[in-house]
């Protein structure tokens, strides 16, 4: 924009929404700060006080950007500490769409044959299973109390579900989810080789093959 050029309503407009923007995408601030330039030439040049028509959006962006990164901080937090816990966790809707999983039920679910991820969907290979959960599911998702069941087939490991109310600790879920918390042979336990180091005072060759060793390899 030249400085020659009014700065006409469509230009406010503008600003107001590239302040918010910006406040979500830290991209837009060459822009921003192009229009905020052209402001001052104009606007700002002939009537010193136009300054602060802006103060109260860019207050108010400041705090949105503020909420949000702290809600990416605790989303972070949340995933790590979900990883490590050495049991799966899927968070779901009632039609059983995956919300949420953690890295252990992804390898559940990638090794079982009787549970899937099948289009972001989770999926039994057992239809009177299948039905089951899906009733457990929304059951707990109206807020009833939890339950369990065993996932079982011939020719694959056995699988135990616990389906729980959403406790509301994870934020950005809505209140019709549950909480599935599956244990399985198929989830390896995981060893820090350090850890296993210091406590039998191993070398960290021997530790290595202690861990290979107790992971199951």
């Amino acid at each position: 924009m030249d400085a020659e050029e009014e700065f006409g309503f469509a230009d406010y407009s503008r600003l107001i929404g590239l302040i918010y923007d910006t406040a979500k995408d830290a991209s837009q601030w060459p822009e921003l700060l192009e229009h905020m330039a052209a402001f001052a030439r104009t606007t700002a040049a002939a009537n010193p006080s136009a300054h602060d028509m802006l103060d109260e959006h860019i207050d108010r962006a400041i705090e949105i950007n503020h909420h949000i990164t702290r809600l990416e901080a605790r989303s972070a937090i949340s995933e790590k500490i979900l990883s490590r816990l050495p049991i799966g966790i899927i968070v779901v809707d009632q039609a059983l769409n995956i919300i949420v999983q953690n890295r252990r039920a992804g390898v559940v679910l990638e090794d079982a044959q009787v549970m899937s991820n099948r289009q972001g969907a989770l999926r039994l290979a057992s239809s009177q299973q299948h039905k089951t959960l899906q009733r457990l599911v929304q059951a707990c998702a109206r807020g009833k109390q939890g339950a369990s069941m065993m996932v079982q087939a011939d020719d694959s490991p056995d699988i135990s579900l616990w389906i729980t109310a959403n406790d509301r600790q994870i934020d950005g879920l809505s209140e019709n989810v549950a909480v599935i918390y599956m244990t399985s042979s198929l989830i390896k336990p995981e060893f820090d080789v350090l850890s296993i180091q210091r406590a039998f005072h191993l070398t960290e060759g021997e530790a290595r093959v202690v861990k290979a060793l107790v992971n199951g390899c």
